[in-house]
């Protein structure tokens, strides 16, 4: 979508104005998080902006093409465009995993400069006509605050006994949608200072189909939060927390109306609609069980839960959260998904009409300098030919860049093999593509991988390591098989298939931080799920583990049929990694380690020394950030963890 809003509606004459002397193009994502998404949609916008300047006879033979380095042979070296991000998040975002993250940041092939800026986006948060592209990905549904009203006891909105406005009564929905009314508006209005003339803004908002009111619980996150909410007071009838500590917890998230956010924007004067579009939101949607389903809202609501009622309830009330899960089934199938993904392109109005903006025009290209000329010529006169020129301009240029931008590499497939319940080994036959398999040179890096007549890609780690990418030339990855997503028509192919790979993309696991070996004798290691993949890639990369003392690979799946790479353990071991399986649902037979990784370690620690302890991380976000908790608290530097984005 954003590529396609790009091509169609960027403008290069907000580059190349006396306001931009210095050929930069600034974008923004607000709400960034710490990626890798973030990062996916940087390159998305900058390959997308770059194709605009990529003459039609250049990219004939894209696959074979750098298109980055092809975009600065452009211009002569004092007027190269270069293009400078801003991350947006809260202050309380971990901007220092996000600057870890930066894929392929270095001081000698910058795609990008990076910038990190923390601060609220509903408010101004840059100088005035300073970005030419915003971009924000489902961070607008969060609230500033909660409504006052729903909080007031004497208030008519006060929502007693509900953490959201979920089967609330009319006068809680309301203060909800005017809460997202007054932070929208104060985001428009804040962006149509910070935005220049013409410049683009990209926004995807969770919404609420216009037949629908936003407290429905036929909205799947509305049921999840009533569901958690409903935890919450049976945990205050037991005693555990008091009810009035739950009355005065409410979530500030909602899913407006797609209506409602159709009339903030058109009442804005600052911005046109280029274009609004409802995504199907099953194409997203995908929960395969109860667990995988709390885990997601878990990492949504944790924060707000422990900072409101303490730490200490997170475990009984996400368990007994799973429990209501497992009790409405109906909640894990798409088809009773309700909701929308709303993608809307809006474009900052500018007056066009000046010579100013016509001789811009004129130097951006040598088809804009004839196409002035002609129009001087034809119209008589600035004023008359300034509109023309808008449009004919726009035509011109509207048609260069529609085509997908990732440098996509064919290859045939050697091998589809079942490696455990709902996991494959995938194996890619790169015997003619020598430079993509050379270009993995470290674990933990990842690319995308398109199926025939599907568009959309799936983002697979590589999980064999770098050395056997140069011996064989293979990339072998374990997909998991996902229904409904381009992962499951994968599964299904056969060897001689054919699909395309994108270049090798992420920086893997910088293993030099917790180097040498005689140094960091221990190292700890937690995986889940799929997660093992890139784990594999490191283990088998020859990371000295025999030169340490304690090496640990935590490795948690549901069960022994859904744990992967077990032919492979014995060979681990023998490299010096010890393989601690943890299952969450075993069967009666199972006498190791139960339930999720992160306790399992906590029941085991036995960290010798935190100073000389580093630790490599792979899979849920929850068993992440709760490992990496644990350890900080320990004493392990955050510096030694590692995540391969």
């Amino acid at each position: 979508m954003i590529e396609e809003a790009i091509a169609n509606s960027f403008n290069p004459i907000i580059t190349h104005t006396n306001k931009n002397p210095t050929n930069r193009i600034c974008i923004a994502d607000l709400g960034c998080s710490t990626g890798p998404n973030t990062f996916i949609a940087i390159q998305t916008i900058i390959q997308a902006i770059q194709s605009y300047y990529v003459p039609n006879i250049a990219v004939a033979n894209r696959d074979s093409i750098n298109l980055n380095s092809m975009f600065h042979k452009l211009f002569p070296s004092d007027e190269t465009i270069e293009f400078l991000v801003f991350f947006n998040d809260q202050v309380s975002n971990d901007f220092n995993t996000l600057f870890k993250n930066l894929p392929n940041y270095n001081l000698n092939n910058k795609t990008y400069f990076a910038c990190g800026v923390p601060g609220s986006f509903h408010g101004r948060l840059f100088p005035k006509q300073t970005l030419h592209f915003v971009h924000s990905s489902a961070s607008l549904n969060w609230l500033s605050e909660v409504p006052w009203e729903i909080m007031d006891r004497r208030s008519s909105a006060w929502n007693k006994g509900r953490i959201h406005c979920t089967n609330a009564p009319k006068e809680v929905r309301d203060a909800y949608e005017a809460q997202f009314k007054q932070d929208f508006e104060s985001f428009l209005d804040a962006r149509a200072q910070e935005v220049v003339g013409n410049g683009l803004m990209a926004l995807q908002i969770s919404t609420t189909p216009d037949h629908m009111t936003v407290e429905s619980s036929d909205i799947d996150p509305n049921r999840a939060f009533e569901l958690i909410g409903s935890s919450l007071m049976d945990m205050a009838k037991a005693g555990i927390i008091s009810e009035d500590k739950v009355d005065s917890f409410n979530l500030p998230i909602i899913y407006p109306p797609i209506k409602g956010v159709k009339e903030i924007v058109e009442r804005n004067e600052f911005f046109s609609i280029e274009t609004m579009e409802a995504l199907n939101f099953e194409d997203f949607y995908a929960f395969p069980n109860a667990n995988i389903f709390v885990s997601i809202y878990r990492a949504v609501v944790e924060d707000l839960i422990e900072k409101h009622f303490g730490g200490a309830i997170g475990d009984d009330l996400f368990d007994r959260f799973t429990q209501k899960v497992v009790e409405f089934p109906e909640i894990l199938n798409p088809n009773n998904f309700k909701m929308a993904m709303l993608f809307v392109l809006l474009k900052r109005k500018i007056d066009v009409t000046s010579t100013e903006a016509i001789l811009a025009r004129a130097k951006a290209t040598a088809e804009g300098l004839a196409l002035v000329s002609h129009t001087l010529k034809e119209d008589g006169g600035l004023e008359a030919a300034s509109l023309r020129i808008g449009e004919q301009y726009i035509k011109a240029f509207g048609n260069i860049a529609k085509k997908d931008t990732t440098l996509w590499t064919t290859a045939p497939l050697s091998e589809v093999e079942p490696a455990a319940e709902s996991l494959f080994h995938v194996t890619v036959d790169l015997s003619d593509s020598l430079d993509l398999a050379a270009s993995h040179t470290r674990a933990g890096q990842y690319l995308q991988l398109r199926v025939p007549d599907v568009d959309k890609p799936s983002f697979l780690a590589i999980a064999s390591p770098p050395k056997l990418a140069s011996a064989r030339g293979v990339f072998e990855f374990l997909v998991k098989s996902v229904a409904g997503s381009t992962a499951e028509i994968l599964c299904g192919l056969k060897k001689g298939d054919v699909v395309e790979l994108s270049p090798v993309m992420g920086n893997g696991f910088d293993m030099s931080r917790i180097d040498p070996p005689e140094k960091y004798t221990t190292v700890l290691i937690f995986a889940t799920g799929s997660g093992i993949s890139p784990i594999r890639s490191l283990v088998e990369s020859e990371f000295s583990a025999g030169k340490r003392s304690d090496v640990r690979l935590y490795y948690g799946a549901r069960n022994l049929q859904r744990m992967a790479y077990q032919d492979r353990f014995k060979d681990w071991e023998s490299s010096g990694v010890k393989i601690v399986p943890v299952l969450s649902q075993p069967d009666g037979s199972w006498t190791g380690e139960t339930g999720y990784v992160q306790a399992a370690f906590t029941r085991a620690k036995q960290i010798s020394n935190p100073l000389s302890t580093g630790v490599v991380l792979c899979g849920q976000k929850q068993m992440t950030e709760e490992v990496t908790s644990i350890l900080v608290a320990d004493g392990v530097s955050s510096e030694k963890i590692l995540k391969n984005f």
